[in-house]
C-alpha cells in the first residue's frame, strides 16, 4: 500500500505529485508475493514426475521435480511455460531432474513422454524371401520373421546382428509351408540376413557283373539333368 501524507491511496506501483509547494511525505509498504508452479504429465502411461499438480509458493522460493519415464519409455519433452525446457535437465542416475534456484513468476512444467520403438530389418540373397524386411517394434515387444526358401533351394545360414544363429533354432510352421524365426522382448535394433543355397544331389551307382556305369557328374542340381552310360562286358548284357 502507498500513504502521501497519511492518506491512502492505493497500490499502485507509479504516482505524480504536481504542483508541489510544500514538503511531502510517501510512506509504501510491501508484503511478500506468491508464485504458482504447475507441473503436469501428459500421458502417466509413459512415465511420472515428482510434484505433480498445482502448488503456491513464496515468490524467490526454489523447486524442482524428478523426472521418470517408464520401462521401455522415454523423455520426449519438457516445455517451461510452453517453451522448450530440455536444456534445464539434469541427469541424476536413471532420471532427470528439473532445478527452479528462484522462482519470481508463475510457472507451468508440461512434460511429455512416448513410447521406445527400435528398427529391424531383413535380407536374403537369392534363392528366398524373408519378412518382414523393415519393422519398428516397441520396446519389449516380439518380432516373428517367416523364410521361405524358394523350390529346389533350402537355408544355408542365419545371422543375428552378425552373429550366427542354429539353423535348429528356426521352426517350420505346417499350416504356412515356411520357416519362422522368432525374437522375444525386444531391447535393440535388429538386423537379419538370411543366405539360401541351391539343393545338391547325389547320384549313386552300383554295377552287379563286370560292366559299368559311366556318369557326366556325379552330383545334380535340384530340377537338373544328369547323363549317364550303360556298358555292359563283352560276354554280358544289361538285364
Amino acid at each position: 500500500s502507498v500513504w502521501i501524507d497519511g492518506e491512502y491511496v492505493g497500490d499502485d506501483s507509479a504516482y505524480t505529485l504536481g504542483y508541489i509547494h510544500a514538503s511531502h511525505s510517501i510512506h509504501a509498504t510491501f508484503k511478500m508475493r506468491n508464485v504458482r508452479v504447475k507441473v503436469l504429465v501428459e500421458d502417466s502411461l509413459y512415465g511420472t514426475a515428482t510434484n505433480l499438480g498445482e502448488h503456491l509458493l513464496s515468490c524467490g522460493s526454489a523447486f524442482s521435480t524428478s523426472i521418470f519415464p517408464a520401462d521401455c519409455s522415454r523423455l520426449r519433452r519438457v516445455f517451461v511455460n510452453n517453451v522448450y525446457g530440455d536444456s534445464l535437465l539434469q541427469i541424476v542416475d536413471d532420471h532427470f531432474v528439473l532445478n527452479f534456484d528462484s522462482l519470481v513468476e508463475d510457472t507451468s512444467v508440461r512434460i511429455l513422454f512416448e513410447p521406445i520403438r527400435y528398427t529391424c530389418t531383413a535380407n536374403a540373397n537369392f534363392g528366398g524371401t524373408v519378412s518382414p524386411m523393415f519393422i519398428q517394434p516397441l520396446c519389449g515387444s516380439n518380432v516373428t520373421f517367416e523364410i521361405d526358401p524358394l523350390d529346389c533351394y533350402e537355408i544355408d545360414s542365419v545371422w543375428l546382428n552378425d552373429t550366427l544363429i542354429e539353423i535348429s533354432s528356426l521352426i517350420f510352421d505346417d499350416d504356412l509351408d515356411v520357416y519362422t524365426y522368432s525374437l522375444a522382448n525386444i531391447r535393440e535394433d535388429c538386423r537379419l540376413r538370411v543366405h539360401f543355397r541351391g539343393i545338391l544331389y547325389q547320384l549313386q551307382v552300383e554295377n552287379n557283373g563286370q560292366g559299368q556305369v559311366v556318369l557326366g557328374q556325379s552330383g545334380m542340381n535340384c530340377a537338373g539333368t544328369v547323363s549317364f552310360t550303360i556298358i555292359p562286358s563283352a560276354c554280358e548284357r544289361i538285364s
